[in-house]
């Protein structure tokens, strides 16, 4: 179960007190933690760990990097790509990310913002509104919205989205795991992400932390993070410099990612809890 709140939000809490003698399994680590401090003597087991996985096979830096930005038509920017749910009006920190890359942009106009998500939905923002109101709209591009919404971009279309990138911006309020930013760590890109719930420990050392504030998310009855428009444009900055820090990022992203490659995944985690699950099963 993805767990992104501090403490854990009253609806898992919900769902765990009304089981008979539930066993949860976090994605991660945080919510391993959280699911601890929230339990209540004898009303559910210890959570177990096995976290996300992703084939390293697919998820790969691109074979020539510089002759994708040329098809591209980017390889006289700085690249920050986004990949995010436009699912709901908060969680992504899509004003926030757009905020600050307004503002970087003014600063250097030789830089752009690719990102993959739908533009307009029921549930979340309409982005492309929201990129104009930000100021930013002329150096924000969107991912085919046909292809999109039809199913037509493969992975390995998106995985030259992420390989062609400079960076991946991924400043979210709330992380049940992260695999945006995982999959572009396996692409050799280093990551910014918020440092709240799940995303400094699968980030690592392959990208910035976003300092936050915290920001209470309604019906969870629980905390986010907010990130600090001003802390992303820093951030930003940083890697675009691309200094020593960047390039020891850069050079972390993919050792990183391996970490969760679904064949280590399935060894380290998977097969112990099974068999533990089997152990209880059969008394």
């Amino acid at each position: 179960m993805p767990i992104d709140c501090d403490p854990l939000s009253v609806f898992d809490y919900s769902r765990l007190i009304a089981g008979h003698d539930p066993q949860p399994i976090a994605l991660t680590r945080f919510g391993e933690r959280m699911l601890e401090e929230a339990r209540p003597e004898g009303k559910w087991r210890k959570a177990m760990y096995i976290p996300h996985g992703i084939d390293t096979g697919v998820w790969r830096p691109p074979d020539d990097r510089k002759t994708l930005r040329e098809a591209m038509g980017v390889d006289d920017k700085f690249v920050i790509f986004m990949n995010a749910a436009n699912m709901d009006k908060q969680r992504k920190g899509y004003a926030e990310q757009f905020a600050a890359f307004s503002r970087f942009h003014h600063r250097h106009p030789d830089t752009m913002m690719i990102v993959h998500a739908l533009t307009d939905t029921s549930q979340g923002l309409k982005l492309d509104e929201l990129a104009t109101r930000m100021g930013c709209r002329d150096a924000v591009k969107f991912n085919s919205q046909y292809m999109l919404m039809s199913g037509m971009i493969t992975p390995e279309q998106l995985r030259g989205s992420y390989g062609m990138a400079d960076v991946f911006s991924g400043c979210s309020l709330a992380e049940g795991f992260g695999l945006g930013p995982l999959e572009s760590m396996a692409c050799g890109v280093p990551t910014i992400v918020s440092d709240n719930s799940a995303m400094p420990e699968v980030q690592g050392k392959a990208g910035w932390l976003v300092k936050c504030e915290k920001a209470w998310a309604a019906g969870h009855n629980a905390w986010w993070g907010r990130p600090l428009i001003d802390q992303i444009v820093k951030t930003y900055e940083t890697a675009y410099a691309k200094g020593p820090a960047y390039h020891a990022k850069k050079a972390a992203a993919r050792e990183q990612a391996m970490k969760y490659d679904t064949d280590r995944v399935l060894k380290e985690h998977w097969v112990p809890v099974l068999e533990k699950l089997e152990e209880w099963a059969c008394g």
